[in-house]
């Protein structure tokens, strides 16, 4: 797996570059963008969303909590199913309580 330090290398540019690339915090030269997005393209590299989720202070998450109907909410135990949803920078997870539940991504 491509980290951030490997598309810094492979694009001749700083970790704090690429960075700034993906975050879009500080402007960068569209030759630069090319370069870092296609060394991106090359070793594969996927932003890490829980490094990004504690650098922003924002998960991106949305959860939804199924109660079992013969515990009802807040029991111990269940399963839980976190899908990314492509191209949106988000995540859903669904949670159902009590162990005999199980959920399978839609």
């Amino acid at each position: 797996m491509a980290t951030i330090t490997d598309v810094a290398r492979q694009a001749g540019v700083s970790v704090s570059t690429v960075s700034y690339a993906l975050s879009g915090a500080r402007p960068i030269r569209p030759a630069t963008k090319a370069r870092i997005e296609a060394a991106m393209a090359e070793l594969g590299y996927q932003p890490n969303a829980s490094a990004r989720s504690l650098a922003s202070r924002k998960t991106s998450v949305l959860a939804m909590l199924y109660p079992d109907a013969d515990r009802g909410v807040g029991t111990t135990g269940g399963s839980s199913s976190t899908r990314p949803r492509s191209g949106h920078g988000n995540s859903a997870t669904t949670w159902c309580s009590g162990p005999s539940h199980t959920t399978t991504p839609a």
